[in-house]
């Protein structure tokens, strides 16, 4: 989800100048919720609850969207220029696999993050699930905006932004 060759910063500026729009962030909040709420979409355990993400404002959601996204831009950023790879780590826990030993210092993706400079991974499932679920917003907002279906003034705010798969 990074625009064409920009540093890490010049992106999370974009990004938090982007959701501090009222717009974008009920936009997404919005994305998320029905996403949360569509059973296609919960292959395991979300970690919370529709009412949980319910009783949370629009606000309190771009602010775990940003954590995810500060974590994710410093941490491929940090990967691509130490020349490690996704695949050096498990998907679910996180720890190094041992086929990456030799080659990668850090024994776990938290280690990595914190190399980075980035906001360390959630602690509770809760968090980490609504991080996730909002990602999900995020891939459904920008969909609408590529279908043509947002107003012009969210279309332009989130111009800027792709999805790419890592």
């Amino acid at each position: 989800s990074k625009p064409a060759e920009v540093s890490p910063e010049q992106h999370l500026t974009l990004l938090n100048e982007s959701f501090s729009d009222p717009n974008v962030k009920q936009a997404l909040y919005d994305r998320t919720l029905a996403a949360a709420k569509n059973p296609t979409n919960k292959g395991r355990n979300m970690g919370f609850t529709i009412k949980e993400l319910e009783q949370m404002t629009p606000d309190q959601l771009a602010t775990e969207f940003l954590n995810m996204q500060d974590r994710n831009v410093k941490a491929g950023y940090f990967m691509s220029t130490n020349g490690i790879g996704y695949d050096c780590f498990d998907n679910t826990t996180g720890e190094r696999l041992a086929k990456c030993k030799d080659s990668v210092p850090y024994k776990n993706l938290d280690e990595l993050f914190t190399a980075a400079g980035a906001v360390v991974t959630p602690t509770t499932p809760k968090i980490r699930g609504l991080q996730q679920a909002s990602y999900i917003g995020y891939r459904d907002l920008l969909k609408d905006r590529d279908d043509g279906k947002l107003d012009e003034g969210l279309a332009n705010t989130l111009k800027p932004f792709n999805i790419k798969d890592r």
